[in-house]
């Protein structure tokens, strides 16, 4: 097989410390990664393209139920956590800018991967992640004051973004290896290979063509699939942008000596909302090291220099992080990361080209602040599996899975759509209410009376543990919103919440209503 070379590719969303500027990150040239050696001659059922999380895990999810697959990735998707910096994996997965920042795996995340992966949770721990209760081992500022630190039962796990996509690599690749049906090449897809308005293939590099049944777009933030169907003459899909214009910055650090047994919680969260625009978090990962991330919704956010980093998180209404801080030694520099947009393109209103399916980043990007990529990402290859099964259920003839994979996509994107409106609306009506939010289509910010519930949803989660976990359970992807007021243990302490925030009679009716639809 020819060996392909990958072409240099900036990232101005990123900007290093004066102490890595000095780094030059040079082309890469690699030999293509092959779970067979080398790549057969016959076609494949289904090519995947994106070699992050998302293409991943809907390779493993196709190579369970079809002949064969072949997964294009144009980085070196080879590395690991134990051999390289977190600046190599950066310079090595150029395609993931944002691979060396910080990521919160959410429970709904993890639930999602031990669903696709069984005993994901438990290889990850066992494999150095660290073993969070999200509520015993969280602490939690904002609002003004503490939340309670309880046993949940929610488990969450410690780990960095570079180590999930690893555990999730070497398991898929292994599985892939053992059936035979999973193949892996590195190159660059340049254009879709077209039969009238249906999708055939794809055009790699080198004029490389390659014929199938099914093109799967899980390229991530950098997807030009939109702009390929605009070429072609295809509606080009809506794109929906909400930005709240965060500034961010983040380093790696390790833990001081002996915290955890010297302290009850590993994560941290300090926010100063309902009025300030600052916040920081601190997320453990393997190897004893916390992800720290400071971000200004509106500002400049932290300087990136040890100083400046440090006089931000001063700034915080809360000072354990600050002091924890101090005692850290830096493993990276600080980095500034600017792009926190959320942005959804709007597949799912326009007739899909047979033959082409979006899955993860290329469909949906959210705000990192929340955490919830991964976990959206994951939760919707589930979804692509539930779907793919029924729709293979019935179908007993070679044409009549072809037929399935090829209409797929029209049937997926609806559905994919509905399944991604949990948490997008989550992270859109939280920077909706910033007033230096911009976006590119008309969107109501917040009314009175939804800041009025989560500002009553927030106060009882600061006095009540069951109201606290309700609320954990949907900001982490595993329960709909309506479950806050569904709950008889949670509804009492929210309408004795209310009565203590609301102005008048008529402000209480108003809760009661809307949270009663």
């Amino acid at each position: 097989m020819k060996t392909l070379s990958l072409a240099n590719r900036s990232a101005p969303h990123l900007a290093i410390t004066q102490s890595t500027r000095n780094l030059r990150i040079k082309p890469r040239v690699y030999t293509s990664v092959c779970v067979n050696c080398k790549l057969s001659t016959s076609t494949p059922d289904v090519v995947v393209v994106g070699g992050g999380i998302a293409g991943l895990l809907a390779a493993n999810v196709f190579s369970k139920q079809v002949d064969k697959v072949l997964l294009v990735e144009k980085d070196d998707i080879n590395g690991s956590v134990e051999s390289e910096t977190f600046q190599q994996t950066a310079r090595r997965r150029r395609g993931v800018p944002h691979i060396a920042q910080p990521h919160q795996l959410v429970i709904g995340a993890v639930q999602a991967l031990d669903t696709l992966l069984p005993n994901f949770r438990a290889e990850a721990i066992a494999a150095g992640g660290l073993d969070l209760d999200l509520g015993k081992h969280v602490f939690y500022y904002d609002y003004n004051g503490y939340f309670p630190r309880e046993v949940s039962g929610l488990k969450g796990l410690g780990v960095s973004r570079r180590f999930v996509e690893e555990r999730i690599r070497d398991r898929v690749l292994k599985e892939g290896k053992e059936s035979g049906t999973l193949e892996v090449i590195g190159g660059k897809v340049e254009k879709f290979l077209w039969e009238g308005n249906d999708v055939k293939g794809v055009k790699l590099c080198e004029n490389r063509e390659i014929h199938t049944s099914l093109v799967v777009d899980a390229t991530g933030r950098s997807s030009d699939t939109a702009t390929k169907l605009a070429e072609h003459n295809l509606p080009r899909p809506r794109l929906v942008c909400v930005n709240p214009n965060v500034a961010s910055a983040s380093r790696i650090v390790k833990m001081p000596k002996d915290f955890e047994k010297n302290h009850d919680w590993l994560l941290l969260v300090c926010k100063s909302q309902p009025n300030g625009k600052r916040g920081g978090t601190l997320l453990p990962t393997e190897n004893g090291r916390w992800q720290v991330t400071l971000a200004e919704i509106g500002g400049d956010g932290p300087e990136n220099t040890d100083e400046g980093f440090l006089e931000f998180a001063k700034s915080l209404p809360d000072q354990t992080m600050y002091n924890i801080l101090k005692q850290c030694e830096p493993v990276t520099p600080v980095m500034k990361y600017l792009a926190m947009r959320n942005e959804m393109i709007c597949y799912h209103e326009i007739d899909m080209p047979r033959g082409l399916l979006a899955i993860g980043d290329s469909v949906m990007r959210l705000n990192a602040l929340y955490g919830q990529g991964i976990g959206a990402s994951s939760q919707s290859v589930v979804l692509l599996k539930q779907t793919l099964s029924r729709a293979l259920k019935d179908a007993t003839s070679e044409s009549e899975r072809k037929q399935v994979l090829n209409t797929l996509g029209a049937t997926f994107q609806p559905l994919l759509a509905k399944n991604l409106m949990p948490a997008w609306n989550l992270a859109t009506k939280a920077d909706l209410k910033y007033p230096t939010t911009t976006t590119n289509v008309p969107l109501d910010p917040p009314s009175s009376t939804d800041k009025l519930i989560t500002d009553t949803l927030l106060t009882a989660a600061q006095s009540n543990a069951i109201v606290y976990h309700r609320l954990l359970e949907v900001a982490h992807l595993t329960a709909p919103p309506s479950k806050l007021f569904t709950d008889a243990r949670t509804w009492v302490p929210l309408m004795r919440a209310a009565a203590q925030q609301v102005a008048s009679p008529a402000d209480a009716s108003r809760i009661a209503k809307t949270t009663a639809k």
